[in-house]
């Protein structure tokens, strides 16, 4: 299997350790190098050969954005994935306009990393056997990839509104770029594979994802008009609008139900696994979903419960602190002192203590 050689540029300490420690477990990964900012990013890649760049948002010196512009006029084949935090959400969709092909939420689940940049890197490769197939007829600088990817920022977010202009834009510009039939359905080929990857992304079922993906390949092939081409488009777009539309609202009650379980259950060992196998919706949609219900995250949402409850306890009950902890579900007591601190800026202990002089 062919390395994929990866930059990533990251000014927290602990995020670099993290994500070094996923990729460089990865057999085919290799990180050829990390720096704390942009500029020393990009001076390695005027150098060197670079596959994948993983990009922190804010950064000294140089940042996330700004080095994105610097390295897709170096070379447009390197996949750039821009590393955020739901606060920095706009800045990444700028980014998009710049040139990143991808953006991650701190902190990714290593499984998920993997698999992204193993399609960004066979997503290259493909586009590359793209240009090989219909140079002759389509000229790739032309292919509409900013009104690509808004739209598939637009499904991702369930934005239907943006996702049905950015359709049309992409149509439009397609149309108008193109040279001839084949060389519409030789980038189409690719557009439709790119929608299938981003349906796995937001959670369909794998069953009606290949379904997807092979019944509109094989009315790809029979299309021999741009009339026909067309109406495969205008069908695509329709089912895709309509499918959000459900899957978004059927989504809106779900998270109420979860939302009701999570409060009903954080004693347990609960994850962002576990909610999905349960109510069949994707982590990182789940994780979405979560986040606007709660304006938290998954695990500081969890953990917000187990500390409101801790408190409860440190003041009605005379139950000791590994009891409490054990109770509101954390089975490491270090672990729940420590988080217990976090979020209130005293240790158990000292908590108890100060209601406790409160009272008296």
């Amino acid at each position: 299997m062919q390395v994929i050689r990866i930059l990533i540029a990251e000014d927290e300490m602990l995020e670099m350790k993290y994500l070094k420690k996923i990729l460089t477990a990865i057999e085919h990964f290799e990180v050829v190098y990390t720096s704390t900012n942009g500029k020393d990013a990009v001076d390695y890649a005027k150098e060197h050969p670079v596959d994948i760049a993983i990009l922190d948002i804010k950064m000294p010196i140089m940042s996330g954005l700004q080095a994105t512009e610097v390295l897709k006029s170096l070379d447009e084949t390197i996949k750039i994935i821009i590393n955020t935090a739901y606060a920095e959400f706009e800045l990444a969709q700028k980014a998009l306009h710049f040139g990143a092909d991808e953006y991650i939420i701190k902190p990714i689940k290593d499984y998920m990393l993997v698999e992204l940049i193993d399609n960004l890197y066979n997503r290259k490769n493909n586009k590359e056997q793209l240009a090989a197939n219909c140079s002759e007829h389509y000229n790739l600088a032309d292919y509409p990839l900013i009104e690509e990817k808004t739209l598939i920022n637009a499904m991702q977010h369930f934005d239907i509104k943006l996702f049905k202009r950015s359709y049309s834009d992409f149509v439009h510009t397609m149309m108008v770029s193109a040279k001839g039939i084949a060389s519409i359905r030789y980038c189409l080929q690719d557009f439709i594979s790119e929608l299938s990857r981003t349906m796995i992304h937001i959670g369909f079922e794998p069953s009606e994802i290949d379904h997807f993906k092979s019944t509109n390949l094989q009315k790809l092939d029979s299309a021999n008009s741009i009339h026909a081409l067309q109406t495969l488009l205008t069908d695509i777009e329709k089912l895709l609008s309509d499918k959000m539309l459900l899957f978004d609202s059927s989504a809106f009650y779900q998270t109420k139900n979860i939302i009701r379980y999570i409060q009903n259950n954080f004693q347990e060992s609960i994850t962002l696994k576990s909610l999905s196998q349960q109510f069949h919706f994707s982590e990182s949609y789940l994780s979405r979903c979560i986040n606007k219900e709660t304006n938290m995250s998954f695990p500081q949402y969890l953990n917000q419960l187990r500390i409101d409850h801790a408190r409860h306890l440190l003041k009605n009950s005379n139950m000791k602190i590994s009891e409490i902890a054990t109770e509101v579900g954390y089975h490491d007591t270090s672990h729940f002192n420590r988080t217990f601190k976090s979020y209130t800026n005293y240790t158990p202990t000292h908590y108890r203590t100060l209601i406790g002089n409160e009272e008296n």
